[in-house]
């Protein structure tokens, strides 16, 4: 009998399919050296994304996405994908019989999220387009968690027969905090405001978090992009917020009770920016020791190069002067294209905590459509850019064609692995010939 380590997916849509896998393998040397990399294609004809990735225990990797058309609106439709792939990557066929499963909760759906807990059962986050409504990716969404038994099947004693769904809520951050409740942020459409719910291990509402379940956070003007947990029920949730041509990172921070944490910057919220004549956006956050808050994202230059962006906050809310002597630090890679000036892919960044208080955060550079390459950054408990990892503390990878990265998680056996996705570039200069987009995944040593 083969023993798959009990993994339960929680996800949301698809259908049969067709898929190729490629798998290219290189030496490992070091921190940052590609070990790994491979490519899933569900549907011979159709692209494929991964939007994010989480591993278990054993180092088992599971990535979340989807396969499908999202334009033109009258052939919109898209399937929500779930692969395990192992630290080679190679898909892990165990997991639903040949290694990824598909399922379908409406027209348009996307797993967007992926999270495995303290018993390698997986959640997935996806959003949902309403069947049949035949309006494309930007009709009203609903967000599906699902959670599915190492078979494939659904977790019967999960929600509704292995799912919940929430009504118009497009669903962006995912958490399963240390008592193995579930953590939801997103956009309530019909209220436009960024709301964060909690849930019980069984799906239902936890009726001690904000009110019935939920907090209400913020209203116009902002988004949400993720959700964190820590100790003590501590509930950390980052977006953005524009004003005045400006956008900047904000931050709540609520206690085990949903309420604001008034320590925090003196009534839970923080902002930061980064120059008065700059935007920037919040994709990741961590909850670091002694309750500091690490977020990362990108910003826009005045020059238009778009950078990494990373921030770290006091326990109390402030920007912390031992990150990057100000609390903030801004990447580039140096890349010369159109313009000069680097690309990192808006809302693909991620960021991973590493031992030694290191932080990695992955995205993407280059000229898109045109020379696209995932991207990574290692940064020292001090904000500096770690040495010892790649060259200078960065690392590019290269897909046959152009790459983005979307997503990147840390594993507990000195791997990290990256998602994102291949695809088709005007400037071929590896001679990439596959299918539009392919779900991808990179693995590296730490």
């Amino acid at each position: 009998m083969i023993d798959i380590r009990s993994v339960r997916v929680i996800v949301i849509a698809l259908a049969s399919i067709l898929a190729t896998l490629v798998v290219a393998a290189t030496a490992a040397a070091g921190p940052g050296k590609l070990e790994s990399r491979a490519t899933l294609n569900v549907h011979s004809d159709l692209g494929t994304e991964f939007d994010d990735i989480g591993t278990d225990r054993v180092g088992i990797l599971v990535a979340g996405g989807f396969s499908g058309e999202i334009s033109p609106p009258e052939q919109f439709g898209t399937e929500g994908v779930i692969a395990s792939f192992l630290q080679n990557g190679s898909l892990e066929t165990a997991f639903s019989g040949d290694g990824y499963l598909t399922t379908s909760f409406g027209r348009y759906d996307r797993v967007w999220k992926v999270q495995l807990d303290a018993h390698d059962d997986v959640l997935a986050l996806v959003l949902s387009g309403s069947e049949g409504d035949g309006r494309g990716p930007h009709a009203p969404l609903d967000t599906v968690v699902a959670r599915y038994l190492p078979d494939g099947s659904p977790d019967q004693s999960f929600g509704d027969g292995g799912a919940i769904r929430i009504p118009r809520l497009v669903g962006s951050g995912l958490e399963i905090d240390q008592s193995g409740r579930i953590l939801v942020a997103g956009w309530a459409s019909a209220t436009h405001r960024a709301v964060v719910s909690r849930y019980l291990p069984d799906g239902s509402l936890d009726p001690s978090f904000g009110i019935g379940g939920t907090v209400d956070l913020r209203g116009r003007g902002t988004s949400v992009s993720a959700v964190g947990s820590g100790h003590h029920g501590r509930v950390v949730v980052v977006g953005s917020e524009a004003r005045n041509g400006r956008s900047r990172f904000w931050v709540v921070r609520l206690n085990d009770r949903g309420e604001r944490a008034r320590p925090f910057s003196g009534d839970g919220l923080a902002t930061v920016g980064f120059g008065q004549r700059t935007r920037s956006r919040a994709n990741a956050v961590v909850l670091r020791p002694q309750g500091k808050v690490a977020v990362a994202g990108y910003v826009l230059e005045p020059d238009g190069a778009i950078r990494f962006a990373v921030a770290r906050l006091t326990a109390r809310g402030t920007l912390d002067p031992s990150f990057s002597l100000d609390g903030r630090v801004v990447t580039g890679f140096g890349f010369s294209g159109s313009g000069g000036v680097d690309y990192v892919e808006p809302g693909a960044s991620d960021l991973a905590p590493v031992n030694g208080g290191r932080l990695i955060v992955a995205g993407s550079v280059g000229r898109p459509f045109f020379s696209g390459k995932i991207a990574l950054a290692r940064y020292r408990a001090d904000g500096s850019l770690d040495p010892r990892f790649g060259h200078r503390g960065k690392v590019t990878t290269s897909f046959p064609g152009c790459a983005a990265a979307n997503a990147v998680v840390a594993s507990e056996f000195d791997r990290f692995a990256v998602a994102g996705f291949q695809y088709g570039c005007d400037e071929q200069e590896d001679g990439y010939e596959g299918p539009p987009n392919a779900g991808a995944i990179a693995i590296y040593e730490r």
